[in-house]
């Protein structure tokens, strides 16, 4: 049997371990899970109705099924912890402390938008709180490009800026105000690399 979207040979235990093994990244491996959906040849595993209570053969055939679930899920463990293993590690948040106003402190020091936005990923709150974090390198960001948009540029910036804010505006969650935040501060980033990138001297040929 092959799923639509699924890469292995087929959706048999054998080929999705042999897809999994041989995925190149913990993203890819998961992503081939979920669209391989293994299924034992008895289709148990996604009976759960005929496995609650069973017994005899059918409680066998059950425990074998979830077995070979649980090795794929092992493999694709195996394959994400090797990759954590080989990132280097986030970094502290340099700010006196993890109160706001520190924070702030530490983000309009910051030597340059790059930096401000390295801070900022470091001292998330991951909620609400980042909405005022990220205002703060918005602001480091723009004064890199702000003031020499165009009138255009100024618009199309802009615009950007409020398809973050509607992104998430029908979620419920404070979380989802962090992720306008850092939207809205990834644009700002992005013109002000864009414009550094510009203003460096072209090298003679």
């Amino acid at each position: 049997m092959q799923a639509g979207d699924c890469p292995a040979k087929s959706t048999r235990f054998e080929d999705i371990a042999a897809a999994l093994n041989k995925a190149p990244s913990c993203l890819k491996a998961n992503q081939i899970f979920e669209a391989c959906r293994y299924e034992d040849s008895s289709g148990l595993n996604s009976d759960l109705a005929l496995c609650q209570g069973a017994s005899g053969p059918v409680l066998d055939a059950c425990e074998y099924a979830s077995r070979r679930a649980d090795e794929l899920s092992a493999i694709i463990k195996k394959k994400c912890d090797a990759e954590a293993a080989k990132s280097p590690l986030p970094e502290a948040c340099p700010a006196k402390s993890t109160q706001f106003d520190d924070i702030v402190v530490a983000l309009k020091e910051a030597p340059s938008c790059d930096r401000a936005m390295k801070i900022f990923e470091a001292c998330e709150f991951g909620a609400s709180g980042d909405i005022g974090l990220g205002a703060v390198v918005e602001k480091k960001c723009e004064g890199d490009f702000f003031a020499r948009l165009k009138d255009l540029q100024r618009r199309l910036y802009q615009r950007e800026m409020r398809v973050c804010d509607r992104k998430y505006r029908n979620e419920s969650g404070t979380m989802y105000l962090s992720f306008t935040a850092f939207c809205r501060a990834d644009v700002a980033q992005r013109y002000s690399r864009r414009a550094l990138k510009a203003a460096q001297p072209s090298r003679p040929r």
